[in-house]
Order: C-alpha cells, then sequence, then structure tokens
C-alpha cells in the first residue's frame, strides 16, 4: 500500500500573522496525529538550512542559502517550501503521496469533532484524477472570475515579479487560472520530481521569486504560488475548484478534500485565451501601454490603460492594435 507524508515549514522571523507559524504546526501535528495516518516532517527555517546545506555543493544550493537569511518572505520566495518537497520526495517510493500544507493560523480555525468521517482515499483520488498534482483555484479577487483578468497569471505577476517573462514559454500561458499555494498533493513520478525540480531552480533565482517589498504587489501575490502555478499550467495539470468545506474549513486545508464532492477545471478551461486582461501589455499602433483594469458593460468590453498608474485613460477593443510581449 503507497504511503502519504505531510509536508510543512513554519517561519517566523519576521512575526507575520501574530507569529503563529510555530504554534499552528503544533496543532497541524496534534490533528494530524489523531485523525489521518500520515507520515509528517514539519521543519523549522534552522530545520530548512541544515537540509539544504546538507546537499552537494552547488550555485543553486548557494542561492538557496543566501536567500533564506532574508527574514521578508517577499525576497526570500518562499524557496523553503520547494526545497523541502524535493528532500522528502526524495526519500519516498514511486507512487507514494506528498501533502504540503501552509501553516498559516486562518487555515486551521475550526472544530476538530468534525474531522471523524475523513479518509485519505478520497484526497489520493483526487490527486491520481489530477495526474498526480492536486491544487486549488480560489478565487481570492472580490470581482468574479467571469471577470477578465481576474485570478489569472498576469494578474499578479506584472506588478511584482519577472516570472512570466524568464520562464521560457511562460508567456504563452499568461491567461491560465493562478492556483492557490497553501496546498499541494503530489503522487511521486518521474513527472512530479521533474515538476518540483524546476520548480525549485525557479524559486532560486532572486530576480525571477523575489517581489519586493509589497508596495507594488497586487494583494494575493506569492513568488512561490506564481511560479508553481505557471508551471502547472505549462505541464496541463487541471485545478481542483472545491464545491464544499466541512464546517467551514478554510478552502486550502488539505483535510477538505478527504472527503467526496469537488470537481476539477481542466486545463484547457482554465484559460483566456484571445482575450485581452490585466497586466497585458498592448499596442495602439503607436505606443506600447499596460492594461491596468477591465470594465464590463452591455456595449462590450473598455479598458484603463497607461504607461503607469497616473496617466490612465479609456480604450476600447477597436482601439487596441494588438498584445504584445514586453
Amino acid at each position: 500500500m503507497n504511503k502519504t507524508y505531510l509536508v510543512t515549514v513554519a517561519d517566523d522571523r519576521q512575526g507575520r500573522k501574530g507569529g503563529k507559524y510555530g504554534a499552528t504546526q503544533h496543532t497541524i501535528r496534534a490533528v494530524v496525529d489523531k485523525f489521518i495516518d500520515v507520515e509528517q516532517f514539519h521543519y523549522s527555517l534552522g530545520g530548512v538550512i541544515d537540509v539544504v546545506g546538507g546537499w552537494s555543493p552547488c550555485e543553486m544550493r548557494d542561492r538557496i542559502l543566501h536567500l533564506l537569511e532574508n527574514p521578508d518572505p517577499g525576497e526570500n520566495g518562499r524557496v523553503y517550501k520547494p526545497a523541502v518537497i524535493k528532500e522528502v520526495l526524495h526519500r519516498m517510493d514511486e507512487g507514494d503521496y506528498l501533502i504540503y500544507s501552509d501553516c498559516s493560523p486562518e487555515m486551521w480555525y475550526f472544530d476538530f469533532d468534525l474531522l471523524q468521517n475523513v479518509s485519505l482515499g478520497s484526497l489520493q483520488m483526487l490527486c491520481d484524477v489530477s495526474q498526480g498534482n492536486l491544487s486549488c483555484f480560489v478565487p481570492w479577487d472580490v470581482k468574479p472570475i467571469t471577470f477578465l483578468g481576474g485570478g489569472i497569471h498576469t494578474h499578479y505577476n506584472f506588478t511584482s515579479t519577472k516570472c512570466l517573462r524568464t520562464i521560457p514559454k511562460a508567456w504563452e500561458y499568461r491567461h491560465y487560472y493562478q492556483h492557490a499555494g497553501g496546498m499541494l498533493v503530489l503522487r511521486k513520478d518521474f513527472q512530479s520530481e521533474q515538476f518540483v525540480s524546476d520548480w525549485l531552480y525557479w524559486n532560486s533565482i532572486a530576480d525571477c521569486c523575489a517581489v519586493g517589498d509589497g508596495k507594488t504587489i497586487r494583494w494575493g501575490h506569492r513568488c512561490d504560488q506564481s511560479i508553481s502555478g505557471i508551471l502547472k499550467s505549462m505541464l496541463g495539470f487541471p485545478l481542483l475548484q472545491p464545491s464544499s468545506y466541512l464546517g467551514g474549513l478554510h478552502p486550502c486545508n488539505f483535510l477538505n478534500y478527504c472527503v467526496g464532492g469537488h470537481k476539477l477545471i481542466p486545463a484547457e478551461a482554465n484559460a483566456l485565451e484571445g482575450r485581452i486582461c490585466v497586466g497585458d501589455w498592448v499596442s495602439n499602433g503607436r505606443v506600447d501601454l499596460k492594461v491596468f483594469d477591465v470594465v464590463h458593460s452591455p456595449e462590450g468590453f473598455s479598458y484603463k490603460i497607461g504607461r503607469n498608474q497616473h496617466s490612465l485613460f479609456a480604450a476600447k477593443e477597436s482601439d487596441i492594435y494588438k498584445i504584445i510581449q514586453p
């Protein structure tokens, strides 16, 4: 029988969310020990550094260790996540399952008594149907997902990082929906190992993974999420669309998916291909401009475009010459 492994990381150096990542990690351990049969790996930041420091010397290892010196997750790229996933995946047998869960406190506020009838079999089945790579689509944006630009890669990336312009061919997938990075379930095979290796590689390059001080970032953007999400889009993995939650559990809590009733969004349905979306750069035949907002009315779509947010003007679709890659 295939085994299941749970992986978490807690880094409280910056005091984000009340400095409760470590405490939440203890909660996760206790809950999982009581209800779910998995082997657990819970890392502190020091533990991650020990793991990476034990790898064979190479340029990527040195880049990761350098990033981890910075306590700001916007600057270190949360590179600890793919690092520990790669480490545990290496220890697993072919066909085993790995669950990664964030230690965000809000993900673990719920009534533990609701966990009496959960089963890993449902989660493993969803992972298998998802080609061994399972994560959620959660519409964080205040606008519905039918809004052109809400929840897609360009909505997050062009305000903060060079992901789409750094990873080869990623630009072609700019209109695919972003996944939520708080939960990831992998079935170990060649494809999942290659996915994690590629994720760690791009997540170790500061120009690709560091989003800066947060002043120019769209709400909800995370570099680890953008990089892994783009790679998932490029590989054609579907996304999980929650249909119900156990007692109001956070949508990225993996225990939600230990019961049935959820559905997948096929990869080809994730794209808004051919549409002009927030974050795109366009040309009116004379100058290149960025799309900052899309307005949908009975008369059709119009766009707020400009060189920056302080020089916006309205444009109709007929005014735009073409979508360009910056």
